[in-house]
């Protein structure tokens, strides 16, 4: 099967002596962009399996754009082309997710074997990730919004990997999931109001960035706890603010849409299969079912032999009594 790379460089010289470099592959299927911005394009509508890209281009340079790959997708490696000089930038990227570097005055003699050895690890991790048959991971994360999307990147790219669930429901539950991480931060840890939000979102976001800096708020985590089946995935969010009185909101059936306040909890109600609440409020448990088909394969073997499977235990929520921390009067969304 041909290998998807991308190459990014903004000097027509190095793509064409690249191109010359891999030329005797068969098996490289190359795409070139002269940017930064243009590979991000490409790689929205043209999949990839490996990113190879210069360290010094304008704009958008090869530590950044290591960055915003690992915000768009977690399982495409990049690697930097260096010149003397960048060693320190090189170091930086690969601290930043970078799967590997060659220095330019190298490439003729590194740049296929490095190419080999990343592409090989990164296809059998996906092989690793696809014999997965439960998965049980825990995340606790500051009041960071930049960490939120990467977070949900991890969890969708083992869901796929897993084969658990189809694009839709992988993005269904990652809105559920943004929305959710969201509200802890912003609404759990922060005690912002959505209404703040929806009638002056400028002090809104100013009051979230002092509030950051501030110890009574700064020192607050989210945890968040992933458990992946044949079955089921869940996910049990929990966050280190008051929390909110949740009796209202799940009795109701009915939100307004026009309004931040509810929408995004219309939105979980709506992707999720289970949506439910400690007594606190401070933790949320959302539920997606596994579709017949993929239980189905989950509990065949070889030779058309059926085994039990009895699934792990469900996440279950920590029922924290209202009288240990009063709950605040902050809705999340």
């Amino acid at each position: 099967m041909p290998t998807s790379i991308l190459i990014v460089d903004d000097s027509p010289l190095e793509r064409r002596r690249l191109e010359r470099i891999l030329q005797f592959y068969p098996d490289y299927r190359l795409t070139f962009a002269q940017s930064g911005e243009e590979a991000l394009r490409l790689l929205t509508t043209q999949p990839q399996d490996l990113i190879i890209s210069d360290m010094r281009m304008r704009r958008i340079n090869g530590l950044e754009l290591v960055q915003r790959v690992k915000q768009l997708t977690t399982h495409v490696p990049v690697i930097l082309m260096t010149s003397f000089g960048n060693e320190e930038i090189a170091v930086e990227a690969l601290l930043a997710g970078a799967a590997s570097y060659v220095p330019k005055e190298h490439l003729e003699s590194e740049l296929a074997r490095t190419i080999e050895s990343i592409v090989s690890i990164s296809k059998n991790r996906r092989r690793v990730i696809s014999a997965l048959a439960f998965a049980e991971t825990q995340f606790i994360i500051g009041n960071d919004p930049s960490l939120i999307s990467p977070l949900i990147n991890y969890f969708q790219e083992q869901m796929a990997g897993m084969q658990l669930l189809n694009d839709l429901s992988l993005t269904r539950v990652g809105v559920a999931l943004q929305i959710a991480v969201s509200n802890a931060i912003d609404h759990g840890n922060l005690e912002l109001d959505t209404a703040l939000r929806q009638f002056n979102p400028e002090a809104y976001r100013a009051q979230a960035d002092e509030r950051r800096q501030m110890p009574k708020f700064a020192n607050r985590r989210v945890q968040v706890r992933a458990r992946m089946t044949p079955l089921e995935v869940s996910f049990l969010i929990t966050d280190e603010g008051p929390g909110f009185d949740t009796s209202a909101l799940l009795k109701s059936t009915k939100l307004n849409l026009g309004q931040m306040s509810g929408r995004g909890i219309l939105l979980m109600r709506t992707f999720m299969d289970e949506v439910t609440y400690n007594t606190r409020g401070n933790q949320i448990n959302l539920v997606k079912f596994v579709s017949g088909s993929a239980v189905e394969r989950a509990m065949n073997e070889a030779d058309g032999k059926r085994l039990a499977y009895s699934p792990p235990a469900r996440l279950t929520i920590e029922d924290r009594s209202l009288t240990e921390t009063p709950s605040s009067s902050v809705t999340p969304e």
